[in-house]
């Protein structure tokens, strides 16, 4: 009878252990908008399966697998078609490897989430993104809904190194108003964002590009790899442990 108990209660421990592992397990992937590994192709293997289409693009070695090699000029990025999916919230991340290679103008897009057409006046179309600049230091912006004009972030220079993969991540959380930079899974920057609510919108995702709205805009140029948006704001360790999984 003793022994019965003792393998009821190790039993019972065993399968909380396993439903706590599973539910950490399964967190990472709680509000997924979008996966890109470009294996070969501009499929996104979260649950919306929202592929894209690659223009002026070639598939090299990435961070794991391939990656997506850009040029930099406007004619070269993936573009996803607007979803649905991506409205006015609470929050929005997103999660990056890049290589950058070089600079054709101050501001390099990894990921340019567009809600309506673009614009230079306030530049208020943008629902996030996120930029590499030219003094190595990165640069997020967001617009909140009802707003006329973007929020900004940027981060220090010289964060990241030249020609060698760069783990990139951007949050947006308009319910404790703030926005955030990490590098490798560091937060390098916290910046306030004044908004309620991130703007919706339906106009299209492009990522290693841009739409042209001023000249010291360009795309990447270099290499990008395993691209994943949330329709949330992630904390600083699912950051780390998005770092992690790019760094093994």
């Amino acid at each position: 009878m003793y022994k019965l108990s003792i393998f009821s209660i190790t039993a019972s421990t065993f399968a909380l252990l396993l439903i706590s592992f599973s539910t950490a397990f399964a967190k990472l992937s709680d509000g997924l908008l979008a996966n890109y590994s470009f294996e070969e192709n501009a499929k996104d293997s979260s649950q919306y399966r929202k592929d894209g289409s690659i223009s002026d693009g070639t598939f090299v070695s990435g961070v794991k697998g391939k990656g997506l090699e850009l040029t930099g000029i406007s004619s070269s990025y993936m573009e996803v078609p607007h979803s649905p999916i991506v409205t006015s919230s609470k929050g929005i991340s997103a999660s990056a490897w890049a290589k950058v290679t070089g600079y054709n103008t101050a501001y390099s897009s990894l990921i340019y989430v567009a809600g309506g057409q673009p614009t230079s006046s306030g530049f208020n179309d943008r629902v996030f993104t996120l930029w590499a600049t030219s003094n190595r230091g990165v640069h997020l912006t967001s617009t909140s809904k009802g707003s006329s004009s973007q929020e900004i972030c940027n981060s220090p220079s010289n964060v990241y190194q030249l020609n060698t993969f760069v783990h990139f991540a951007g949050v947006i959380d308009a319910k404790k108003h703030k926005m955030s930079i990490y590098i490798n899974g560091k937060k390098i920057s916290e910046c306030p964002y004044t908004g309620n609510n991130v703007r919706g919108g339906d106009f299209p995702m492009r990522i290693g590009g841009y739409f042209q709205t001023v000249g010291d805009q360009s795309g990447l140029s270099g290499v990008i790899d395993e691209v994943k948006i949330y329709n949330r704001s992630l904390s600083t360790s699912e950051v780390q442990e998005l770092f992690k999984e790019g760094d093994s």
